[in-house]
């Protein structure tokens, strides 16, 4: 073997180094945001579950002010037609 091959397979030797430490960082890269995105999916279903519980909650409250709303203006209703009539109580 002359210097030149030995040279040569330490180029090479180096050159598939240098690659593969590469490849092995961009290995554990993409299994950490692997990692990051299911974690992301989880909480993104659970911020769903918890949006949809909030909304049933508000139509419901507002579906009680509609109801207390309805009261007031039969009330008044019934108020109006009271005065002009004349009758009071």
């Amino acid at each position: 073997m002359t210097w030149e091959i030995v040279v040569g397979l330490i180029a090479l030797l180096g050159a598939f180094l240098s690659a593969g430490t590469q490849v092995a960082k961009l290995s554990r890269t993409l299994a950490m945001l692997e990692a990051a995105v299911k974690e992301l999916k989880t909480i993104l279903e659970e911020l769903k579950s918890d949006n949809r519980e909030e909304h049933v909650r508000i139509r419901e409250t507002l579906a009680s002010h509609e109801k207390r709303l309805l009261r007031c203006e039969n009330t008044a209703e019934e108020m109006e037609k009271q005065w002009t009539t004349g009758k009071r109580n």
